[in-house]
């Protein structure tokens, strides 16, 4: 017999199962309906969340590119960066971040090497953030240095000595003083010089640089390396006593002030493995690379871009004939 259930006639059937009478009735047009509904409701459902999956992936293309260029692939990482600062511009986006990707997107440039692309996108990176915090902002003038740094590796000296002369009365004008921003002017500078081999402006500016570095080292902090600039100084005048006197001295203080970092480290192996080269020291050198090595190797994992990359430029120094600091200009 049927029964009554929630106001609606249900039938028995002789397994026990129960259906309504509203079940039985309907058309098969109805069910098609139905069906043809959950299929664009499924439909709508795949195209939101995969927007979604999109929008959230093109907002954090700069982190994805922090993450490629960690792993030494620079392709990659430039790739991310253009696309979002390309987006972020179509979309009039004017933020701190912003400016930051462009700042990184030179960076990579500089590393193909792009040296005019790496310019290019440095001056996005200064304009945008000079209208963020002013012009004497000492943010603003560590990416003078950096535009800088581009502008001596492609050949344009005397561009990048009027912009760190300038930007260096800036820092040097600041209430209170910033060492952080005028120890990034000056290791351009003296790196600046190096390139154009004018050593004795090259080591007064390293030695104004070793006075901030050394500060820097007390506070557990990287520093700027300034004894190894000068070791390279030195080396690249032929004075080899001097170069590893520094470089040693320089791995000292590293190991005694910044024995967890392993990148500041391991380049304090590499320069110091690129002097003993500079004296005809080639095994005591390959002892140093292979040092270098295995903290790089610490910090990166044994299979990546970056590790591989090294090892491959460390038995290239050892193999060529030119100073290893000659290559480098």
């Amino acid at each position: 017999m049927g029964s009554a259930h929630n106001g609606k006639r249900r039938c028995a059937h002789g397994d026990g199962h129960t259906v309504s009478v509203t079940e039985l009735t309907r058309s098969p047009s109805a069910d098609k309906k139905d069906k043809q509904k959950i299929g664009a409701q499924r439909v709508a459902g795949v195209v939101i969340c995969t927007s979604l999956v999109a929008v959230l992936t093109i907002s954090n293309l700069d982190a994805v590119a922090k993450s490629w260029y960690g792993e030494g692939s620079l392709l990659p990482a430039i790739s991310c960066l253009e696309m979002f600062t390309s987006i972020q511009t179509v979309l009039g986006v004017e933020s701190a971040r912003l400016a930051n990707a462009w700042a990184e997107l030179g960076h990579c440039y500089s590393k193909v090497p792009r040296y005019k692309d790496a310019v290019r996108t440095a001056q996005h990176a200064i304009d945008m953030k000079r209208r963020l915090v002013g012009e004497n902002h000492p943010s603003v003038l560590i990416l003078k240095s950096y535009l800088a740094d581009y502008l001596y590796k492609g050949k344009r000296y005397a561009e990048s000595d009027k912009l760190l002369a300038e930007t260096l009365k800036q820092a040097e004008a600041l209430s209170p003083p910033d060492e952080l921003s005028k120890g990034y002017i000056l290791d351009s500078t003296v790196k600046s010089f190096i390139a154009q081999k004018r050593w004795d402006e090259a080591i007064a500016a390293a030695k104004q640089l070793e006075l901030i570095d050394d500060r820097f080292l007390v506070d557990s902090r990287s520093g700027f390396n300034a004894r190894e600039l000068l070791a390279q100084i030195y080396a690249l005048k032929g004075q080899t006593a001097e170069a590893t006197t520094l470089a040693k001295d320089s791995l000292a203080l590293k190991n005694t002030h910044l024995a967890s970092n392993n990148v500041e480290l391991a380049l304090g192996h590499e320069v110091f493995g690129k002097v003993l080269i500079c004296s005809g020291q080639k095994d005591a050198a390959s002892g140093e690379f292979k040092q270098a090595m295995s903290l790089l190797e610490k910090e990166y994992g044994n299979s990546s871009e970056r590790v591989q990359y090294w090892w491959a430029r460390y038995q290239h120094l050892l193999n060529q004939k030119t100073s290893p600091f000659e290559e480098e200009q």
